[in-house]
C-alpha cells in the first residue's frame, strides 16, 4: 500500500491519553470507493472528489468537494450550484457555514501536503485516499488544540456541538444552547444579532454526521 504523506509537524497536542491508530490507506480506499470502482476506470468519467476525499465533505449529487453548502428542503446538504437549480422558492436554501468551515480547514490540511505554491487545483488532486481520520490528526497537531477543534464547537459555549441546528441566516449551534437562548436571552441569533424565534431552526444533520466522527475517532 502507499505510504501515508507526514503531516505537518506544528506542535503536540495537549490532550490525554494517545489518539486511535489512523486506518490504512488501502482500507480507506477499499471503504471509500465501494461499488463506485467500476466507475472509476472510465477516462470518460467526471471528477469523483470522494474517491480521494472524506465523503462527509463532498456534495452527494456532485461528488465534489464542498465550497458553498446549503441545506435545502429536504434537509439534506448540497453544493449551491446545485440545489439552487431544484429548489428556487425563496427562501428554500440557507447557508450551512459550519460544513463551509470545516471544508475550509480540510482544504487547509490538503494544502499542507503540497509543495509551496502548487496550484488550487493542484492540491485537490490527491493521489491518495484522505479520510477523516487523517483530517482530524491535523487537527489535533496545531499547537492550539486543546480538548476539541475550534470548528467543531458552538460558538455560544466553546463546547463541542451537540444536536446541531442551523439558523437561518446560516449559524449552527447546540440546539439546547440556542433554544435556551432564544428563551432567556433574545429573540435573535447570537452570531448576527438577526430577529430569530425555533421555528427558524433547522436540524443539521451533516454537522451531526462530523461531530459524530470525531467522537468515534477520539474516543
Amino acid at each position: 500500500s502507499r505510504p501515508q504523506p507526514p503531516l505537518p509537524q506544528s506542535g503536540k497536542p495537549r490532550m490525554s491519553g494517545t489518539p486511535p491508530p489512523i486506518p490504512s490507506r488501502r482500507d480507506a480506499r477499499l471503504s471509500t470507493r465501494g461499488s463506485r470502482e467500476s466507475d472509476s476506470d472510465d477516462d470518460d468519467a467526471p471528477q469523483d472528489d470522494t474517491l480521494h476525499h472524506p465523503q462527509l465533505l463532498c456534495c452527494p449529487a456532485t461528488r465534489l468537494l464542498f465550497t458553498n453548502p446549503v441545506i435545502a428542503p429536504d434537509g439534506v446538504t448540497y453544493e449551491e450550484s446545485y440545489a439552487s437549480t431544484r429548489h428556487t422558492a425563496a427562501g428554500a436554501l440557507v447557508a450551512n457555514k459550519f460544513v463551509q468551515q470545516v471544508a475550509t480547514q480540510y482544504k487547509a490540511f490538503c494544502r499542507a501536503q503540497r509543495p509551496p505554491g502548487a496550484s488550487e487545483e493542484d492540491i485537490l488532486k490527491q493521489d491518495h485516499v484522505n479520510t477523516m481520520q487523517d483530517f482530524f490528526a491535523y487537527l489535533v497537531s496545531a499547537d492550539d488544540f486543546e480538548g476539541h477543534p475550534e470548528v467543531l464547537e458552538d460558538p455560544v459555549t466553546f463546547e463541542l456541538l451537540e444536536d446541531p441546528c442551523t439558523t437561518i441566516y446560516g449559524n449552527t449551534f447546540s440546539r439546547v444552547v440556542i433554544e435556551n437562548y432564544l428563551d432567556t436571552q433574545q429573540a435573535q441569533d447570537p452570531s448576527n444579532r438577526q430577529p430569530l424565534d425555533k421555528s427558524q431552526l433547522l436540524a443539521n444533520s451533516l454537522a451531526s454526521k462530523i461531530v459524530a466522527a470525531w467522537s468515534g475517532w477520539i474516543g
